[in-house]
């Protein structure tokens, strides 16, 4: 049996994603690449075969059809000739509509008073939660007036309070009715707070800081988009800064970018200083979105947050950077570039796949060119930074507001792998 390999395929943006090859090889660079089927930019690569497919139409898309397993030879040749099976039906199962006349009118009965059971049995559920719904909506009325009363207990004796406080120093205050209000307000306090538990849990309090939760500082520009005029100058978390003066060492994070960003990790001198501040404002102020750019590929990094009211945060950025570089090339996409860079983007492919499955496994980073084998040598996580001549370097011009470069550090012979994951 001829054994064929089969086709993945995968879309972004209308565009097909090309990754393996045919069990037969890798035709040269002159042969114009099958719109069917995957792609591989290395000639005279032979793959060992895997299981069965069907061939799969390349105008569809989905995952391959896979066949049932054949039975053994034995097995193939038993007489089934014999057996009876149930005619099939195209209909799903349900009630029938059609008088059968086979049926007895024993089972039309049965079959009549299950149905009126039925329509009894929702009958009772409709009503039943329609006066579980009058009770939780009185119940709320009444925890909202009980609310409001406490809330207007307590405005009074504060008031009261104040207005002791006021009493010149010659006056005597009666010390006992003082007790009793500041007891009075205690016991108010604690059925707010019984209240407030009975509504959900309390959110956790972080330490206050430029870049915690609960820090004063605003998100620029609001919740969505962050404001273009008279911005303050952004500054990044101290994970994200590059080593001042020396362009070979990495930020305080360590990350090699080749690798999920379950990777990344702290200095040797503070392990678990990533895992400590990851959920920290990536930004002082804090910004709703942020984009990063390189000199290695002409695409743009989009960071958003994930929660709009908190800005972005550090583990935002990290994530963002692994999706992106994560992503499938299109065919099209490849073939735009130079030769030259199509050579170094092949080269870097096999090293990467070659150096991935010594670190995660068989498959390690799958079949298929990727965004990340534009990094070259270059994969280790340099930090981020605002250089307006880099930017524009970039940019063929001023850049676009809130972009920053991502910077990389060229691996060397110590970090060739993860130090740990």
């Amino acid at each position: 049996m001829e054994t064929r390999r089969g086709h993945k395929h995968l879309s972004e943006s209308s565009s097909l994603y090309y990754q393996g090859v045919s069990d037969q090889g890798i035709s040269d660079w002159s042969t114009p690449v099958r719109l069917s089927g995957n792609y591989r930019p290395f000639p005279s690569v032979i793959f060992p075969p895997t299981a069965y497919t069907s061939p799969v139409d390349p105008i569809h898309e989905g995952p391959p059809i896979i066949p049932p397993e054949q039975p053994p030879d034995h097995e193939s040749r038993r007489d089934f000739s014999g057996h009876s099976y149930p005619p099939q039906s195209n209909h799903p199962p349900s009630r029938s509509f059609y008088h059968d006349p086979n049926s007895s009118p024993s089972s039309e009965q049965s079959s009549q008073s299950r149905s009126t059971e039925g329509r009894a049995d929702a009958d009772d559920v409709r009503q039943q939660i329609h006066v579980l719904k009058d009770w939780l909506q009185r119940d709320a009325q009444d925890r909202q007036a009980e609310l409001r009363a406490v809330t207007a207990r307590v405005d009074q004796l504060n008031d009261q309070i104040r207005r002791l406080a006021a009493i010149p120093g010659g006056v005597q205050i009666n010390q006992s009715e003082l007790r009793g209000v500041a007891a009075e307000v205690g016991s108010l306090s604690e059925e707010v707070r019984r209240f407030a538990a009975a509504r959900g849990a309390a959110p956790p309090v972080f330490q206050q800081s430029s870049w915690s939760h609960g820090s004063p500082f605003g998100i620029t520009g609001g919740p969505m988009m962050p404001s273009l005029g008279g911005a303050p100058e952004i500054k990044f978390h101290q994970m994200f800064l590059p080593s001042s003066g020396n362009e070979n060492r990495s930020s305080t994070l360590q990350w090699d970018m080749l690798f999920p960003s379950t990777y990344a990790h702290g200095t040797s001198g503070d392990p678990s200083a990533w895992a400590n501040k990851r959920e920290e404002a990536a930004t002082s102020p804090r910004v709703a979105m942020l984009n990063l750019v390189s000199k290695t590929f002409p695409w743009t990094i989009s960071v958003r947050a994930s929660h709009s009211q908190l800005g972005v945060s550090c583990s935002d950025v990290i994530e963002a950077i692994s999706r992106f570089l994560g992503q499938l090339v299109s065919q099209q996409e490849f073939l735009g570039f130079p030769a030259a860079t199509q050579q170094m983007v092949t080269e870097c492919y096999y090293q990467n796949r070659d150096m991935a499955r010594e670190v995660l496994g068989v498959n390690g980073l799958g079949e298929g060119i990727k965004r990340l084998d534009w990094l070259g040598m270059e994969t280790i996580f340099g930090g981020i930074e605002h250089n307006d001549r880099l930017l524009r370097e970039i940019c063929g011009g001023a850049p676009p507001p809130l972009t920053f470069a991502l910077l990389r550090i060229r691996k060397s012979s110590s970090t060739n792998t993860p130090l740990r994951r």
